[in-house]
């Protein structure tokens, strides 16, 4: 499981040859499961991210319409590309808005690493129109995204097709499988956040599952020339108590886009849920801390053993290393919801508390 957020970021261009490549082999692997010669032409890449690659390309033999290739890295590629096919198909069928997946190839050998093909949905990112100067435009884009990751929370999903295929994770189990990180990489500051998690758990009072998104922020959401919205990268989809995936939201804007964003979309997710903050506030802290702890020690571990360790791309270090000022927010909200120091975050954060 990806622990950390992934922006869509520019960290390197793709050079003509690297394309030409690429289209070269995906042509012959189309070409192979259709039965017919299919032509690959305008292959372009569209981002370069923590844990994939993304380029554009058309293939109207094949599909008609634009496509998009996501390349992933990391040890556990292949199983990443089938979950988030799966994810994109179960999706389609429950009517939410995401992009027509195609096929998921987890074999490298094709193209050298594991991937997933999809329809292209061209728009802008619902980002860019929060910074419209017009404060109406920027509210009615964060009404837009709150009813969007609200609509997920309360999708009647049990009853679609494949509904038993969904990965399903009570709090207990949540906190099981970040166990299993703590046990692999022996960090004291994972098992200082996992004894207050476990400890603070048991007041919580429980929800019944819902789908997550886990990654769920303004440049996961494209807005077509249709005015319709689409939301993207669906690597870490599950059913879970839906406040973890408010709680990562939030503690994700606060610290790398600004505090007022993130509580202007708190306040507009809770009016459209009808919650009240002296009913919700109590348990959200739980949730929030638990954002916090995922975020840290995600940095700790890519910046200890490796970025490819969580399933990032060689070379997500150096980004990580670079945004330290950002973590150390994380980091001081984690103090103020559990009192709880964490001396290995605190050594890699100094200068920047």
């Amino acid at each position: 499981m990806i622990f950390i957020a992934r922006g869509k970021r520019a960290l390197s261009d793709a050079t003509p040859v690297e394309e030409a490549k690429i289209a070269g082999d995906l042509a012959q692997y189309l070409s192979s499961r259709s039965g017919a010669p299919v032509a690959v032409s305008g292959i372009m890449r569209l981002s370069t991210g923590w844990e994939s690659d993304v380029f554009a390309f058309d293939a109207p033999a094949w599909r008609p319409g634009g496509r998009v290739l996501r390349l992933y890295f990391g040890k556990n590629a292949g199983p990443t590309a089938l979950h988030e096919f799966r994810a994109l198909d179960f999706l389609k069928r429950a009517t939410y808005p995401v992009p027509q997946v195609d096929l998921a190839e987890e074999s490298p050998q094709p193209l050298g690493r594991s991937f997933l093909i999809m329809q292209r949905i061209q728009g802008v990112w619902l980002g860019q129109m929060w910074r419209d100067p017009d404060p109406l435009v920027g509210q009615r884009e964060i009404e837009r995204f709150c009813k969007l990751m609200a609509d997920l929370h309360m999708l009647e999903w049990r009853g679609v097709v494949g509904a038993q295929d969904v990965p399903t994770f009570t709090i207990g189990q949540q906190l099981g499988v970040w166990e299993g990180y703590a046990a692999q990489f022996s960090l004291d500051a994972f098992r200082r956040a996992l004894d207050w998690l476990h400890k603070a758990s048991g007041s919580v009072t429980a929800q019944p599952l819902g789908l997550v998104h886990w990654d769920f922020h303004h440049e996961n959401v494209l807005v077509d020339a249709q005015n319709r919205p689409w939301v993207i990268d669906w690597t870490q989809f599950q059913a879970t108590d839906i406040r973890f995936d408010l709680a990562w939201t939030l503690i994700l804007l606060a610290s790398e886009r600004d505090a007022a964003t993130s509580e202007a979309v708190r306040n507009e997710y809770f009016r459209q849920r009808g919650w009240l903050e002296s009913e919700v506030a109590g348990d959200l802290q739980f949730f929030e801390a638990g954002a916090c702890a995922k975020r840290l020690l995600s940095v700790l571990i890519s910046l200890g053993s490796g970025a490819d360790a969580i399933g990032m791309r060689p070379g997500a270090e150096a980004i990580m290393s670079s945004r330290l000022s950002r973590f150390a927010i994380v980091y001081r909200r984690w103090l103020v919801l559990t009192a709880t120091p964490l001396p290995e975050i605190e050594e890699l954060l100094a200068g920047h508390l």
